[in-house]
């Protein structure tokens, strides 16, 4: 199941480089806003992600009616291997007039605590501005493979 409400001021998103997503394998669980909850899954991208390198993950496009300041928080952590947890994420404006970047972020790859979410604040975007998230991995699946995942976005 895929939960999808975005606010009006948000005309897309679009996974670049995401080429995998995965259910099933006992990720955890969120609260479904029309009742229940559904399994977080994720998203990931690991075809010609470098170890330690920045990679893209999702872009948001912003449309007309953007308030002045709006969050975008990240989900991470809900699998129970930490080779599916992003080391860093980061925020940066890849379209648009303005050039703003989160700086990198590293996060905290502790799996066993529960789901994480990040969030970012946005200011003063305008109709025709886009934002990127990226990420970076160190630590290999047991496959050797290397994952960037994104399990959910809140706006």
């Amino acid at each position: 199941m895929r939960l999808t409400r975005l606010p009006a001021y948000i005309t897309t998103i679009i996974a670049p480089s995401v080429n995998w997503w995965a259910r099933g394998y006992s990720y955890a669980t969120i609260d479904n806003p029309a009742g229940g909850t559904v399994e977080a899954g994720l998203t990931l991208a690991y075809n010609g992600v470098t170890s330690g390198q920045q990679a893209d993950l999702v872009t948001i496009n912003v449309g007309p009616g953007a308030p002045t300041s709006f969050r975008i928080g990240y989900i991470t952590g809900t699998s129970i291997n930490i080779g599916d947890y992003v080391q860093s994420i980061r925020l940066r404006q890849t379209a648009g007039t303005g050039a703003g970047s989160s700086g990198i972020v590293p996060t905290n790859p502790e799996f066993n605590d529960g789901i994480d979410i990040y969030f970012f604040t946005v200011t003063g975007a305008t109709s025709g501005d886009a934002f990127t998230f990226s990420g970076s991995q160190t630590i290999p699946q047991p496959s050797g493979q290397l994952h960037l995942t994104l399990a959910g976005l809140f706006l």
